[in-house]
């Protein structure tokens, strides 16, 4: 049994929610862009839900956070860029740096590829990550995710351009690495 729990980000996560951001921003900012200092202000992060609740409605956004045993907030995973008309969408992820290698963005990307290609009928997943974030470039791999593209100097993190590879993940390459799995 999982320690971790997925769910939707509801409105009432806002306190919580700006803990985990708030505690691990140094961590998140080591490898992936900054948030913009409003998101940490007053109200920045009920805003923030505001906005991934309208994506939700819309159908262009599935936002997640990944609970630990005791109702912390330990992570963040999105569908997000969702195209309905062309089937495809993007995933991103985040976690906690003390639950960092427990199992928590694994079991955040199964549930979010169950959703993506059962539920919203999606053909395609993409994936963007820094070279410098191995980490999450296992987990992509793990599920079966396919090198696609490398773009130089695509995102700053700590006033450094990084690398990073785009991954592509199809339904038919899902539904076969599941089917082995299994």
């Amino acid at each position: 049994m999982s320690r971790f729990l997925l769910r939707l980000l509801q409105q009432q996560d806002a306190l919580k929610l700006a803990e985990f951001e708030y505690n691990n921003r140094h961590w998140f900012e080591d490898f992936i862009e900054k948030r913009n200092d409003t998101f940490y202000q007053e109200n920045g992060v009920e805003k923030h839900i505001e906005h991934c609740l309208k994506g939700l409605q819309s159908n262009t956004m599935y936002p997640m956070v990944i609970v630990d045993s005791e109702g912390n907030i330990c992570g963040r995973a999105n569908l997000h860029q969702i195209d309905i008309q062309r089937k495809e969408a993007s995933v991103g992820y985040r976690v906690a740096q003390q639950q960092a290698g427990r199992g928590a963005a694994s079991l955040a990307m199964a549930s979010l590829l169950q959703i993506a290609f059962e539920e919203y009928s999606l053909v395609r997943i993409k994936a963007f990550v820094s070279t410098e974030n191995p980490a999450s470039r296992r987990v992509l791999d793990k599920f079966a995710f396919q090198q696609i593209k490398h773009h130089s100097a695509m995102v700053k993190v700590k006033e450094q351009w990084l690398d990073c590879v785009e991954y592509h993940l199809s339904s038919e390459q899902y539904h076969s690495w599941a089917d082995k799995k299994d």
